[in-house]
């Protein structure tokens, strides 16, 4: 039937309007693919494009409440959670909220390593970069002040 060719259709007119800089337009088509065939593939892969989106534009806020609703579904693989926790650890991570941050990218190992394999190791990747960058940004924000005795305690 034509309607399973629905879902790939409205996917590929979201990467056009992608491609065409149309940031409302691609979103509101996968929102559209999103809450229209939520058991497909295209819809996974269509909310996880929602947030890249959402980032790559810094509206991190978005991202992260897309990420909740990606993280919500029921149908994900092990590979889906892993991006979307390390995902919504940066974003988190934009917004300067470290210690969600790392509990994100924590997750994003977790469901690594429980997974039997997962093909592409970007996310996971991309997970262990960010929990560095979350110890960087808490070692910066810390204060270290003299005496040397405060600057220990401090450290």
């Amino acid at each position: 039937p034509a309607s399973q060719f629905a879902p790939v259709c409205l996917f590929n007119i979201a990467a056009i309007y992608d491609g065409q800089g149309e940031l409302p337009a691609t979103i509101a088509t996968l929102r559209e693919l999103v809450s229209a065939y939520p058991k497909t593939r295209e819809s996974i892969d269509g909310h996880l494009y929602i947030a890249a989106l959402q980032a790559d534009h810094e509206q991190f806020a978005d991202a992260n409440k897309t990420l909740d609703e990606v993280l919500a579904r029921d149908n994900l693989t092990f590979a889906d959670r892993v991006e979307a926790y390390a995902r919504k650890g940066y974003s988190l991570l934009e917004l300067k909220q470290y210690d969600d941050a790392d509990k994100a990218l924590q997750q994003a190992v977790a469901q690594w390593r429980a997974a039997n394999h997962i093909d592409d190791p970007y996310y996971i990747a991309m997970a262990r970069h960010y929990r560095g960058e979350v110890a960087h940004q808490k070692f910066l924000a810390a204060p270290v002040r003299l005496p040397v005795d405060q600057e220990v305690a401090d450290l």
